[in-house]
């Protein structure tokens, strides 16, 4: 008998909303969660999601089910999950909190206020964590809000309320800018603010990304200059990235706004981005010619990126030699570099194409016996094999 009442037991477990060792979310009105929480007196959790959020998924397949997240959070919090697209209570509800992305992670209190904020993927641990912030006073989003409203300015602290701004995805150029402002050029150059500007000078022309320009050599004895060399080719890629929408006009302005700002990051990201914009899907020549120019100048030495380009040409549908060719050129400059197996697979991929059978059965073999147990590459280095052998 008993054994029987565990069977069923267990199968409405299952057949329930909540994870067995996990959280347990109410599944009542917004109204009746406020109201459960007012009544034990304990904040709201509420995991905001949409149907084909990735990261959400993976939260809700190995974190939410977790023993430990389950026994924290059910003992601190009424949770409650939202699905911000579903039509009325999960629309406003985003709307009313205005979510910024997804997964956004809230904590609310029984009124309906919010007491802090996360956006993006957490592990269990990094959940608890989390959780633990929402529950005190003084480090939850909610204290750096009212002790900045009563004039706290301390630099310390304004950098911790940046940073909790960034963490909730939320507008923090007020406090950024007044932060940076108000700093002496002495205290800017240091590896904290480097690290503050990088994470909330989203534009070229903010002068924040201006100081950094103005002080490159300065910057580079601070933190890695790659680093340094990583974020301002970033920032340009994206200005000229958005110009690119705005037409060719545009676009030749931004470029000759970031040449003005710095030639020598520039005329790489220039010279990149032109590789992008002739790859229209059609006519691949002016594509390859650009890339042989790009990659030769100034990625002749990176393996990496070398296999990235070849491996483009091995998947276009085309028979023009001369383009294979060229990708031939950049994987085996590769090979001299990294003796990689996946530089292998896609030598023979190109010697494929290019109806080198003899050479491409080695290149593909030379791969499977580098391969070693990396099952899924095996079977597709096997395919391959099949395939030139058929030649």
């Amino acid at each position: 008998m008993n054994k029987i009442f565990l069977a069923i037991l267990l199968t409405l477990l299952m057949a329930t909303g909540t994870y067995a060792s996990g959280i347990e979310f109410f599944e009542g009105t917004w109204a009746e969660t406020k109201e459960k929480a007012k009544q034990e007196n304990k904040l709201i959790f509420v995991d905001v999601y949409t149907d084909w959020c990735g990261p959400c998924k993976w939260m809700s397949t190995n974190t939410f089910p977790n023993e430990e997240v389950g026994k924290f959070y059910n003992e601190n919090f009424i949770s409650v999950r939202v699905n911000m697209e579903k039509e009325g209570d999960g629309v406003a509800f985003a709307k009313e909190y205005n979510i910024p992305a997804v997964p956004t992670l809230l904590y609310i209190d029984g009124k309906g206020e919010l007491m802090h904020q996360f956006v993006g993927k957490l592990d269990p641990m990094s959940f608890i964590s989390e959780g633990k912030v929402a529950l005190d006073p003084e480090r939850r989003l909610a204290a750096y809000e009212e002790k900045y409203k009563k004039g706290e300015r301390d630099p310390e602290f304004i950098r911790a309320y940046i940073k909790v701004l960034s963490d909730a995805s939320m507008n923090s150029n007020e406090v950024t800018d007044w932060y940076l402002f108000t700093q002496k050029e002495e205290a800017l150059l240091s590896k904290d603010n480097f690290e503050l500007i990088k994470k909330t000078a989203n534009y070229v022309s903010s002068p924040q990304f201006q100081f950094v320009i103005n002080h490159y050599d300065s910057y580079k004895k601070l933190v890695k200059a790659e680093e340094v060399d990583n974020y301002i080719g970033l920032m340009f890629k994206v200005a000229l990235k958005l110009a690119a929408l705005q037409g060719d006009e545009a676009y030749q302005q931004k470029i000759n706004e970031i040449r003005a700002m710095s030639n020598t990051h520039a005329e790489k990201v220039i010279a990149e981005e032109g590789v992008d914009k002739s790859f229209n899907g059609e006519h691949y020549s002016d594509y390859v010619t650009k890339a042989n120019e790009y990659l030769r100048t100034y990625e002749w030495d990176n393996a990496a990126s070398l296999h990235n380009y070849a491996t483009v040409v091995s998947q276009l549908e085309i028979t023009d030699k001369k383009i294979i060719e060229a990708g031939i050129s950049w994987i085996e400059r590769a090979m001299e570099l990294d003796n990689s197996y996946t530089y292998h697979y896609t030598h023979a991929c190109l010697l494929y194409k290019v109806g080198k059978g003899k050479e491409a059965l080695k290149a593909a073999n030379t791969a499977l016996e580098m391969a070693g147990n990396e099952e899924e590459d095996r079977e597709k280095i096997v395919l391959l094999i099949q395939k030139i052998k058929e030649l």
